[in-house]
């Protein structure tokens, strides 16, 4: 049995040409179940495109985009269980998420 693996990216920060890079490492661990791009709208015009992803909608504010990604990690985890969570940003924002994800 492969893994699976939920992706998310942080799209406010993350360029959508690393796509393609993000998705095929993604692939290499496991079977992807989930690869989701976040961010306001300045990030779909770029991540429109990106084969494989779904862009989700943030909204606006500060930090919006962590906050959802966070949230909707934590609930991927908790509810449908997978092995392998890769969360992709240029910051450091996710580390509480990360330890959380990382302990369950």
């Amino acid at each position: 049995m492969t893994d699976s693996v939920a992706v998310f990216v942080d799209g406010d920060n993350v360029p959508a040409s690393y796509a393609g890079k993000i998705i095929r490492w993604a692939r290499s661990m496991g079977t992807v179940v989930l690869a989701r791009s976040y961010g306001c709208e300045n990030a779909l015009a770029n991540w429109q495109e990106a084969v494989s992803f779904q862009f989700v909608y943030a909204g606006t504010g500060k930090n919006a985009t962590d906050v959802l990604i966070a949230v909707e990690a934590t609930e991927q985890v908790l509810s449908n269980p997978v092995q392998t969570v890769m969360l992709c940003s240029s910051d450091a924002d996710f580390t509480h998420v990360a330890r959380f994800i990382r302990s369950k």
